[in-house]
């Protein structure tokens, strides 16, 4: 089903989120962003695209993320260069099975 637009502007202290496996029927709303606490982040195996654009919007707006899972997202675009440079605290990003190129 969809996710509503402010699914998540309660949850300024999560750390671990995990919305793998599911068949949204919306995008990622925008304030997924804004847990600045969060340590991990996993979105794999979901019908929803996530952008390279959506992906690095989380990395640059959670200081905090160490852990992102996008495995077997629709993102099937080249890896964007500036991953490595918008985030000081990711540790692991695991992004098999998304088509990647670069």
């Amino acid at each position: 089903g969809p996710i509503r637009g402010d699914a998540f502007s309660g949850f300024s202290n999560l750390l671990y989120l995990d919305l793998g496996s599911n068949d949204y029927t919306t995008s990622l709303p925008s304030d997924i962003s804004n847990l600045p606490g969060l340590l991990t982040f996993r979105f794999q195996e979901g019908s929803v695209p996530f952008g390279t654009s959506l992906l690095l919007t989380v990395v640059r707006k959670m200081p905090s993320l160490q852990i992102l899972d996008v495995s077997g997202t629709a993102i099937s675009s080249t890896i964007p260069t500036e991953i490595g440079v918008v985030s000081n605290s990711l540790v692991s990003l695991s992004a098999s099975n998304c088509n990647l190129t670069g």
